[in-house]
């Protein structure tokens, strides 16, 4: 029983000499064996942890093998690495009847998964992002969900965040819906960039200390009323305590996503952030288990108590004063309101004229819009997708030069944040339904509205499509090459002949996959954008505004966009050093 398999015979054990080390090709593994000074074999896996290069050719003092290529050192008795940051395989090695032989068998290992999500974190919390891609690769392997991988992202983002969770949670929920596409271990890439944002946002950061729960009493409508005010009052430790009590107590989605869009509503936060955020957790934990809930609300509740109150700035003044006057409306809207309803649906009359004032009229005729709209008992997601027409217009608007200017705080990710803030009201209107519920349509009314001082002066014209047919790859050529005209024009022919077909759906949503940007969190705005493009296509089906999205985005994906922040931040400081003046801000 002893000498029978998986023992492999290696090589004679005279020809194995502390110069010459054997090397077993065993399948789809390469094993290293050694003799070291005192005479001891080893075996270890040849490719070296960091990028493969073979340890066989390495260099070898008492028991430690030192990787030519970049110096990385393993003990070769256990495969620790000494110097580096991830351990190699070793494996049992003996001698019968003069031959060296190997048990090539991958280790036992009960605790692989909790080993990997250590290394994992590792990686993440020094930045090493071959490491990281690496072990995401190993975890898929060993046959770990995508989406239980997602949500470790959003785990770790959530657990450091020093004021919430960040662009971290939607990544994590929108790569999930590219998985049908990335089987098995390709699936790292779509992964590969939650994981990527998550090390940029908390490189050696610790983890959050959280407040110890309180009870919520047993009437979750009381519950909810009492974190509302706790979040109004920026009394962070106590709603965190409150919402971790009805963690504790076993409340779920029923209970916790009404308790959350409530504050989410109250303000315009943060560019609508928390609001996008809201729709993303909530479909990340149905994705990935409701027992992630514990670690993922409370770093979103964090992030809407530590939000900015933008309506609260001078400003808004007159807005918030019209909506003040409106509250006593609110719960009759939403008895009037169509349960169900398209933006097809909208009288053509109406919704044009809609659209035109949130695209080119004034605040009062941007408010006014959403009244007549809501009086006429209209759907309010169908409300929310005329707006991100409006919003898609508003990109297809924007002055490209305000991008480049340093002396200029808004930029394209600002912009982009019209459509996609638009996007999280249509599903709010729809999950959260008490009348605040209908709140963010005039928050989003107005940010579509207010953001025209973006737009190019003369507005540009509308994509005209080219004259010969238009291909896919022949659109994502001109994104890569950075020509914002060439892509609009061969989109719109596409668009005209085939429609937003899978093909070209597929080869937006890869591209920012595909390094065409550097900064991570302009490959966050690029997947996210990507998919509320397509899914407001969808919506805005049998209008006028059917490509606009899809159109948008791609102005957005081919402009040359200005990643590296530098200049803009010196040029803040003497602003603000030099001439004591705020940032230059157009909105």
């Amino acid at each position: 029983m002893d000498d029978a398999p998986p023992w492999v015979d290696v090589t004679a054990q005279d020809e194995l000499t502390v110069e010459h080390p054997a090397v077993l090709q065993h399948g789809r593994q390469r094993i290293a064996v050694i003799r070291a000074e005192d005479g001891r074999l080893f075996a270890l896996d040849d490719r070296c942890p960091h990028e493969g290069y073979p340890l066989a050719q390495g260099q070898l003092r008492g028991c430690t093998l030192t990787c030519a290529w970049h110096n990385f050192k393993f003990d070769l008795r256990d495969g620790r690495c000494l110097k580096g940051d991830e351990a190699v395989t070793v494996y049992p090695v003996r001698v019968r009847d003069g031959r060296v032989q190997v048990d090539p068998r991958p280790p036992q290992d009960e605790g692989a998964w909790e080993r990997g999500l250590q290394r994992l974190h590792e990686g993440l919390l020094e930045r090493r992002l071959g490491q990281v891609a690496r072990e995401l690769v190993r975890l898929l392997e060993q046959g770990a969900a995508p989406a239980r991988l997602a949500v470790e992202a959003a785990r770790f983002d959530a657990e450091r965040a020093e004021w919430g969770s960040t662009h971290v949670l939607p990544v994590a929920a929108d790569v999930l819906t590219l998985m049908p596409r990335y089987p098995g271990s390709t699936a790292a890439l779509p992964l590969m960039q939650a994981f990527d944002i998550a090390s940029d946002n908390h490189v050696r950061r610790p983890v959050r200390s959280l407040a110890d729960p309180s009870d919520p009493g047993d009437d979750p409508a009381d519950a909810a009323a009492r974190l509302r005010a706790l979040v109004e009052g920026e009394q962070g430790e106590a709603a965190e305590a409150l919402l971790r009590g009805a963690l504790a107590r076993g409340w779920g989605r029923a209970e916790l996503e009404p308790m959350l869009y409530g504050p989410c509503c109250d303000h315009f936060l943060s560019f609508g952030h928390p609001l996008i955020y809201q729709t993303k957790v909530f479909d990340l934990l149905e994705a990935a288990g409701w027992e992630h809930a514990a670690v993922l609300l409370p770093g979103h509740l964090w992030g809407i108590v530590s939000a900015t109150r933008e309506d609260t700035l001078p400003d808004w003044r007159p807005f918030v004063q019209r909506l003040a006057a409106c509250a006593d409306r609110l719960p009759g809207w939403r008895v009037a309101a169509a349960e169900r309803g398209t933006v097809a649906e909208l009288p053509p009359d109406a919704r044009e004229g809609w659209w035109r004032a949130w695209v080119q009229g004034d605040r009062n005729a941007a408010f006014d819009a959403v009244v007549e709209a809501l009086d006429g008992g209209h759907a309010p997601a169908a409300i929310a997708d005329l707006l991100g027409a409006a919003a898609a217009s508003r990109m297809l608007r924007f002055e490209l030069a305000h991008d480049a200017s340093p002396a200029v705080q808004e930029g394209w990710l600002d912009v982009t944040h019209t459509m996609t803030f638009a996007s999280a009201v249509h599903h709010a209107v729809q999950r959260y339904c008490e009348p605040d519920g209908l709140r963010p349509l005039f928050h989003a009314a107005r940010f579509v509205n207010h953001a025209r001082v973006l737009d190019a002066r003369p507005a540009p014209p509308m994509p005209r499509p080219s004259h010969e047919a238009a291909s896919v790859p022949e659109i994502t050529a001109a994104i890569r090459r950075r020509d914002p005209e060439a892509a609009l024009a061969l989109g719109a022919r596409y668009l005209a002949d085939h429609g937003p077909d899978d093909a070209l759906r597929h080869a937006l949503a890869d591209l920012p996959l595909e390094d065409p940007y550097t900064r991570p969190i302009v490959v966050a705005h690029a997947i996210k954008t990507g998919r509320v493009a397509c899914e407001l296509a969808d919506r805005l089906r049998d209008t006028p505004w059917a490509h606009d999205p899809i159109l948008a985005f791609l102005r957005f994906a081919a402009a040359p966009l200005r990643e590296r922040p530098v200049a803009q931040l010196v040029h803040e400081a003497r602003r603000l050093v030099v001439e004591g003046k705020v940032p230059r801000s157009l909105t």
